[in-house]
């Protein structure tokens, strides 16, 4: 019986994290329904409430005030001095990078093969520190020799060796244990990561969550009117320094929304699940008097409320895949270059854009012209294929 352990975010507030891990184990199930699955979450959680950082360590001694307060002043101002300061946080709890390292040995040792489940894990700069503890399970799995694969990752657009983080995942991509990556999105930046890995196979594939259709049951449908407006939170903006400022995107999205509801549509805004997504939809709702979605408690309930729609727009990626494998209408709203990558890689890009380089006007006329557009169906299911052809390839390198 193979065994293979499956490595990702499983108690995230965005929703598209979890679910990736689900699809993904769905995958491997159709070509072999015996395999054994261990479940391996990136940060050494147990649930959402047991956090991976340990509140008894020595990082609330004195002298690592500074790291905290780095880490507080920085989480809503700036994505990239927060994970420098996630950096140091790392490097500094000694006691936690032990607990991380025997949590990744007993998941590791005795696997078949290490599954990287996809969502945004290659990244090294903005926001979150997945660097240090992915690194960290790649050297387990080098030590017992557990071949590895990077399923339809994510990849920070950037690449930049100044930084430490860039140099980590620089580090880990080349172990010889990683036999093969593939990304849903920036393949360009990929290759300068492994450049001096030829043994490595890599190449760009759909996201795995294309196919929520027939992983979850969904049949299409053609009875709602329904736009659905799936919002992020306005910093985003600002943090990962996209040329405008939370304020200007919040007054974009009213106007946007107003124009909607002047032209009759019926609209409801939602979030994924982020909790400060969610308090922007809130906000929005009562501001504007239009419908707010509750906030989704697991990805079957964002599924659920994607399928009430009869087109999304939105900013979350995860958001818009659905919506894809639902075969519904999409528009999306880019942040950090990954919607723009999917627009590209299912051969839509007129319905991807930054909001600075479209005004409430042009993005209603987009609206308009994809509400009832829909997409060409054999470039569609081509694109899904993608990501089961690289799982059965994965198959391959156990031993």
């Amino acid at each position: 019986m193979k065994k293979i352990g499956l490595l990702g975010l499983y108690f995230e507030q965005n929703l598209g994290d979890p679910l990736m891990v689900e699809c993904v184990e769905y995958m491997y199930k159709q070509i072999d329904p015996e395999i054994k699955f261990v479940h391996i979450d990136l940060f050494g959680r147990l649930g959402e409430d047991k956090l991976w950082r340990d509140k008894k360590s020595h990082l609330n001694d004195i002298s690592c005030i500074p790291i905290r307060a780095g880490m507080h002043f920085s989480r809503q101002r700036s994505g990239v001095l927060f994970s420098y300061f996630e950096h140091l946080y790392y490097l500094q709890n000694i006691n936690q990078k032990k607990r991380l390292k025997k949590y990744f040995e007993n998941k590791i040792k005795g696997l078949d093969l290490l599954v990287v489940v996809g969502g945004a894990l290659v990244k090294y700069r903005l926001i979150r520190d997945f660097h240090d503890p992915m690194n960290e399970a790649i050297e387990i799995a080098e030590k017992y020799h557990v071949p590895a694969y990077f399923h339809a990752v994510g990849v920070e657009n950037g690449y930049n060796e100044k930084f430490c983080g860039c140099r980590i995942v620089k580090k880990y991509l080349n172990s010889p244990t990683v036999k093969m990556v593939t990304t849903r999105d920036d393949i360009e930046t990929l290759k300068k990561y492994l450049r001096e890995n030829e043994i490595t196979k890599y190449w760009r594939v759909a996201d795995t969550a294309t196919w929520v259709d027939k992983i979850f049951n969904v049949q299409e449908r053609d009875d709602t009117k329904i736009i659905g407006i799936g919002v992020i939170t306005p910093q985003r903006f600002e943090q990962y320094e996209q040329g405008i400022s939370a304020v200007y995107y919040e007054k974009w999205i009213k106007q946007i929304i107003k124009g909607l509801l002047k032209k009759k549509y019926t609209i409801a805004v939602f979030s994924n699940g982020h909790e400060e997504d969610q308090k922007f939809a809130e906000k929005l709702s009562e501001e504007l008097h239009v419908v707010c979605e509750k906030r989704p408690q697991n990805y079957k309930e964002l599924i659920a409320i994607i399928d009430n729609y009869k087109m999304v727009i939105a900013s979350r990626l995860h958001a818009l895949i659905i919506a894809y494998g639902l075969n519904k209408s999409i528009v999306g709203i880019d942040w950090n270059d990954k919607v723009l990558f999917f627009g590209e890689a299912i051969k839509e890009k007129n319905r991807v854009f930054k909001p600075k380089d479209k005004d409430a006007e042009e993005v209603l006329a987009i609206i308009d012209h994809y509400y009832n557009k829909g997409y060409e169906q054999e470039d569609r299911m081509r694109y899904k294929t993608s990501t089961i052809k690289a799982i059965e390839q994965s198959i391959a390198l156990i031993n």
